[in-house]
């Protein structure tokens, strides 16, 4: 309920993302997952598990070190 734009999160299906947008009426979240590509997926806020990392200026933490090693 707390997630704001730019917070690092996981989703229940494993994906990591930072939140682009949040859209509190409708319930979803948009969520980039690979920022030099700008691709993004929308997603139910029912379905971010865990907030990684509260949002952030730099740009250089972009994903937790696990995920920055698969890409």
């Amino acid at each position: 309920a707390n997630i704001t734009k730019n917070d690092h999160v996981l989703t229940t299906a494993g994906i990591y993302g930072i939140v682009k947008q949040v859209k509190t009426d409708e319930q979803e979240v948009t969520l980039c997952i690979d920022e030099k590509k700008d691709v993004c997926i929308k997603v139910t806020k029912a379905s971010i598990a865990t907030l990684v990392k509260v949002s952030s200026s730099s740009e250089a933490d972009a994903l937790p070190a696990e995920a920055a090693k698969k890409t």
